[in-house]
């Protein structure tokens, strides 16, 4: 009876952060280049019993102990992408990431977004930053530098930049993983190379679109479903727990 009291806690407990997901995603549906997540469960240890019955019968059955959480995986699937008009607006059409150099001089990866020009080292030059201020990096790991008298550029889609006047030939650095999904969270919209994610290879598929931005990929109809779903699954474990309280309860009164 017991153990009933703790699998339906168990799983209360477990869906809640299941929820936490959901609402997280809902949340970012109109934040562009949000990368919705998935939130995993598995059912948690089970374990013999046997009970001997009247006749001599002997019965041995499983018992559950509910389910437990196990991870929350990112869907790194492209979101539609619209147009801005906007020259430094930035995006992918297919899978990969943008090369962004940190404050700290780190390497980083982002799917792209709003950039805007920042005075360079040297009073001749700019670079290319993002909201964040990380640095658009080229194809050989260094800052993308564009003459200060340069008000306008142009990225084609191979990622090639040209300006009016250009001496030296600048492509940005578009990079994918092996494995994507285990890329490590950096910041908002940005992320970090992991062993399990594999090291950056030069991504020659994705379309660099200029004047682009990425939406997010969260799908609010199935997000609905798993809120529904959720919903469920609260009600019956709640109920689950009302029952063997009451059975505890007329238990101890039979005692009496």
């Amino acid at each position: 009876m017991i153990q009933g009291f703790y699998s339906a806690r168990s799983a209360l407990l477990r869906r809640q952060k299941g929820l936490n997901v959901v609402a997280n995603n809902m949340a970012n549906t109109n934040t562009q280049g949000f990368k919705k997540n998935y939130a995993s469960f598995a059912d948690a240890l089970y374990y013999e019993t046997n009970k001997n019955y009247p006749n001599n019968i002997n019965t041995t059955y499983q018992t559950g102990s509910g389910t437990y959480f196990t991870t929350i995986t990112r869907d790194f699937t492209p979101g539609a992408i619209i147009e801005t008009g906007r020259k430094l607006d930035l995006a992918l059409d297919k899978e990969g990431f943008f090369a962004v150099q940190s404050e700290g001089s780190d390497e980083l990866y982002s799917r792209g977004g709003s950039f805007t020009f920042v005075a360079g080292d040297g009073s001749s030059t700019k670079n290319i930053v993002n909201g964040l201020g990380y640095y658009l990096l080229d194809e050989n790991g260094s800052r993308v530098e564009i003459p200060a008298d340069v008000s306008d550029i142009t990225v084609d889609l191979a990622g090639n930049i040209k300006y009016e006047g250009m001496s030296d030939e600048q492509k940005l650095k578009v990079v994918n993983f092996a494995d994507p999904t285990n890329l490590e969270m950096h910041s908002f919209g940005i992320y970090k190379e992991t062993a399990s994610s594999g090291e950056p290879y030069e991504n020659q598929k994705a379309k660099v679109r200029q004047g682009f931005t990425e939406l997010s990929n969260v799908d609010t109809a199935y997000e609905m479903v798993e809120l529904m779903k959720t919903q469920r699954i609260f009600s019956i474990n709640s109920r689950v727990v009302q029952t063997v309280d009451e059975m505890a309860s007329m238990a101890n009164r039979l005692r009496k």
